[in-house]
């Protein structure tokens, strides 16, 4: 009898431990972004694509996508916590992506890209495809490709007309060495902050100079203490809509498959947004009390040019030609 008794519980054990047909298994999808609750385009993207989940999922299955709007630290936590499968998914900048894939540097490289059409054209290409392999091999899948506007560089001693100008100027840039050389070429004192800590080493004189763009400096309130802003465009910033390896490898296919499409469905829409949201920029900057300058680029763009080899070691050449032709294609 006692071992009768013995096998019964060890058989109700197991049926226990069965799952229950009737309880669906509940995902959950934080997406982080770097920057405050305002409306952004890459905010147009991330609650699009929230959105899109939340429809297709609808009656297969059960998670729960949340955006996260500048509350869950820098760039790089955010990349670092896709690698471990804290964070599941991020909007965030390719700045910071070369610290764990070199060759992302190539975005950083300064007077890559001639125009958003270029961009597109080498993100959406051969190019992005293979950069999205390099990252993959470190545990972040790209979904796709998203922008947030050309790049300047403000600050709050004088007007910048020419490269000489930055001279002396202590400039924050995002932390990559292709920026660092930049703006080392021209005289200026690079510092590589954060982005959620630059309205700070302003305000307290650790730099006098940003790089980042009218919508950074407009939505983190730089313009009141920077005002000067040279519209140069030496850069665009892109961003990736990445997700967690590890986390993903638990999604069922037909889960992945929704997610797939609903970034599929956000991207050109975020894209869109972002072309008229940062055509508006300059006009807002000055608005704001900001002083905006149209220097001749060809200068900046020369010396820019010069500093690339700098990055061979970590930016193939070739992946570089192959970038830069893109912008003659039609």
């Amino acid at each position: 009898m006692k071992r009768l008794m013995v096998a019964l519980a060890t058989v109700c054990l197991a049926v226990l431990a069965l799952p229950y047909p009737g309880v669906a298994q509940t995902f959950q999808m934080k997406i982080a972004g770097v920057y405050p609750d305002l409306p952004v385009p890459m905010y147009v993207g991330t609650d699009t694509m929230k959105a899109r989940i939340d429809e297709l999922a609808k009656g297969k299955f059960q998670i729960n996508v949340r955006v996260y709007k500048g509350t869950l630290g820098g760039e790089r936590q955010a990349f670092q916590g896709m690698q471990t499968g804290t964070v599941e998914a991020c909007a965030c900048s390719t700045t910071p992506a070369a610290g764990f894939a070199a060759s992302w540097d190539l975005f950083n490289l300064p007077f890559l890209f001639n125009d958003y059409d270029h961009v597109y054209r080498v993100v959406d290409g051969p190019i992005g495809a293979e950069l999205a392999k390099q990252m993959l091999d470190k545990g972040i899948r790209v979904l796709g490709y998203w922008t947030i506007g050309p790049r300047v560089a403000y600050n709050s001693v004088r007007p910048i007309n020419q490269p000489s100008d930055f001279k002396g100027l202590k400039i924050r840039v995002p932390e990559t060495p292709p920026l660092v050389a930049y703006y080392q070429a021209m005289g200026a004192i690079p510092a590589p902050i954060s982005r959620p800590e630059v309205y700070m080493a302003l305000k307290q004189g650790v730099v006098n100079g940003v790089d980042a763009t009218f919508e950074g400096g407009i939505n983190f309130k730089d313009y009141e203490i920077a005002k000067f802003a040279p519209e140069l465009d030496h850069a665009y910033t892109i961003v990736i809509m990445a997700v967690s390896e590890r986390w993903w490898k638990t999604l069922p296919k037909g889960l992945q498959d929704i997610i797939v499409q609903a970034e599929a469905e956000a991207r050109p829409k975020e894209r869109a947004a972002d072309r008229v949201y940062s055509g508006q920029m300059e006009k807002k900057w000055i608005e704001l009390g900001g002083q905006v300058t149209h220097p001749d680029r060809a200068p900046f763009r020369a010396l820019a040019q010069k500093t690339w080899p700098e990055s061979y070691a970590s930016v193939p050449r070739e992946l570089i030609d192959a970038a830069v032709k893109a912008g003659t294609a039609h």
